[in-house]
């Protein structure tokens, strides 16, 4: 697929879900819980075909290609050429900066999906009428074409008291990636809590730092070496005093990775 299709056609998609007016009021029915449940899977769907087609035209990386090569040398070019080099260099960063903007935001919109459906799945379990199977959880997307498996079409919808979820947070998603617009709605407190959680979430998903490797200047018969250690990470604890515990009192602790 072309480029500019690509873009236009992922911008058009997101803006038809942009357009879509969501209203949990009637979520307890199970028609109206399918139907939104089934809406956005089925974006789901479509949005993790865009990333995919998005990630194999280089996308995760669109400048990539201007950086390597970069302006070339003047030299002896005329005025008129470098102006044309500078011209289209402005055509290719414009369209790396699309590039960038259009897969954040279905990266986004990506996310605010499976958060919806997180919250749905949590909501609700669903019972079919005449074979009385019971649908919980991922399973619910075998009803995306609000059909059982044994044929029927007529459920009951039954609330699940242990389930974790807010549906009254679904309307206000940005589920057509537009979270800058969100963000740039909020006051300047308000903004500083989003990043304040993005960092966190961000420090979980690297994970705990458990154990330290330390490049130690020692000195042994005389002379100077240089050892590397492991060491238990903790917050508390004086890295240097505990090296000169282990090996006296000149040892130097050099790079910590």
């Amino acid at each position: 697929m072309n480029e500019s299709v690509l873009i236009g056609r992922s911008e058009r998609f997101l803006d038809q879900i942009k357009r879509r007016v969501i209203s949990i009021n009637d979520v307890k029915y199970p028609e109206n819980f399918l139907e939104i449940y089934s809406y956005f899977k089925n974006n789901l769907d479509s949005l993790h075909e865009m990333r995919e087609n998005m990630e194999i035209k280089g996308y995760t990386a669109p400048y990539r290609s201007i950086n390597k090569y970069g302006r070339p040398l003047s030299g002896d070019m005329k005025a008129e050429d470098m102006y044309d080099i500078s011209r289209h260099t402005k055509y290719f960063r414009m369209n790396a900066a699309a590039k960038k903007n259009i897969l954040d935001r279905v990266k986004s919109a990506i996310s605010s999906h499976k958060i919806a459906i997180g919250h749905l799945e949590e909501f609700a379990t669903i019972e079919c009428d005449s074979c009385h199977r019971v649908y919980r959880g991922h399973e619910l997307s075998i009803l995306t074409e609000k059909m059982c498996e044994c044929g029927k079409d007529s459920f009951k919808l039954h609330p699940n008291d242990e389930g974790v979820y807010r549906l009254d947070i679904i309307p206000f998603l940005p589920l057509s990636g537009d979270y800058m617009v969100k963000l740039s709605q909020l006051s300047p407190r308000s903004r500083e809590a989003f990043r304040s959680m993005v960092r966190i979430l961000k420090q979980e998903k690297r994970g705990i730092v458990k154990t330290l490797s330390l490049v130690v200047k020692i000195m042994e018969d005389g002379r100077w070496v240089r050892k590397r250690v492991t060491i238990d990470a903790d917050e508390e604890v004086n890295y240097d005093k505990e090296i000169r515990k282990q090996y006296g009192s000149n040892a130097r602790i050099e790079m910590i990775q």
